[in-house]
Parts: C-alpha cells; sequence; structure tokens
C-alpha cells in the first residue's frame, strides 16, 4: 500500500522555492520522514491517523481540511526544506556516495547548506508552533487531539518549539520572591 502524503509535487513547486525541474521522486521519502518524524509527533498518533485517513480517502472536509491546509501543509513544506539540500546534493551509488554536480551551476557550501536548513527549520517550527495553539484554541474541533496516550501511541507534544529559557506554562503566573518571602504573582505583560 502507498504511503499518503500530505502534499503533492504541485504544492511544492507553488509554495515554495523548489524548482518544478527537481526531481519528485528524490523529494517523496523525505516528505514521508517529515511527515513520520515531525509531523506526527505534533498532532499525536490519533488525530494524525483522522488526517491521514481523510487524505487518503479523499473525504477530508471541514475543520481538518482548515487544519490541513492552514497549518499542516505549511509546517510540513518547511520540513521538507529543511531536509531536501543533502538528499539533492548527495547521491547514494554503488560506488559510494557521491556529489551531485549539475551542468551550469555551482553547489553551496556544507555551511550555505547548513544555514538553509537552520532557517527552513526555524520556519517550519513557528508554522508548528501556530498549529499545536489553533489546535489547543479549538479542543471541540480536535478531540482526537487530546486521545493520543498509550503505549502504542504518539502522545502530541504540546509544547514544540521553545527558544530555551525558563517555561511558565500558558496560565500567565510568573514565579517572583517579593520581600524576602516566596509569592506568586499574575503577570499580565
Amino acid at each position: 500500500m502507498a504511503q499518503t502524503l500530505l502534499i503533492n509535487q504541485k504544492y511544492l513547486t507553488d509554495k515554495s522555492v523548489i524548482n518544478d525541474n527537481t526531481d519528485y521522486n528524490l523529494l517523496v521519502p523525505v516528505i514521508v520522514v517529515a511527515q513520520d518524524l515531525d509531523i506526527m509527533p505534533l498532532l499525536g498518533s490519533d488525530l494524525y491517523k483522522v488526517i491521514i485517513d481523510a487524505v487518503a480517502a479523499g473525504t477530508i472536509a471541514g475543520d481538518n481540511k482548515t487544519l490541513l491546509d492552514t497549518y499542516v501543509q505549511p509546517c510540513l513544506l518547511y520540513f521538507v526544506m529543511a531536509k531536501s539540500p543533502i538528499i539533492l546534493r548527495f547521491r547514494y551509488m554503488n560506488r559510494g556516495v557521491v556529489e551531485n554536480q549539475g551542468e551550469g551551476s555551482t553547489q553551496i557550501t556544507t555551511d550555505d547548506m547548513k544555514f538553509l536548513e537552520d532557517r527552513y527549520l526555524k520556519i517550519a517550527e513557528n508554522y508548528g508552533n501556530q498549529m499545536i495553539k489553533y489546535i489547543k484554541a479549538n479542543p471541540d474541533k480536535y478531540p482526537s487531539y487530546f486521545t493520543s496516550y498509550g503505549i502504542d501511541k504518539t502522545s502530541p507534544d504540546r509544547t514544540p518549539f521553545n527558544a530555551g529559557g525558563l517555561y511558565l506554562g500558558d496560565d500567565g503566573y510568573c514565579y517572583k520572591p517579593r520581600n524576602d518571602m516566596d509569592c506568586y504573582d499574575r503577570f499580565d505583560h
């Protein structure tokens, strides 16, 4: 059975800087990996399965279509863009790993490739954070997001991409000592 992809070649070339002469067959494994290792942990296995099954059946509609079109696909696109430079640059051949040398083109440096990967990864993470906020703000629309628990399931990563620092939760409370006494003050900045 073929893997259900959440983005296709037209979406890739229309919505990104990926050129339409890029071999789409090289990108399919990248899409699969990004769906499995990046998108599924964000959605959790239950909501991911709902979306995949609806796309596979051609019945994606309503709130799930909104989630797919507005959040999942843009997030997935930038994960694919972050992961694809190395795939497009190097090939595994019988004689070993070789660098792809296109006619009339100049290869970027490894540092430039890392820069692109980091840049697109940050964009993907931003879309991922927006997606999680949207789902959490609409729990009645996505109940399967809150049911992915168990040994055979992947629970959604509810705080996936933090820039570091101290996470204080979503309740707006910040722990601040005052007058040599410990207390909690409402943080409304």
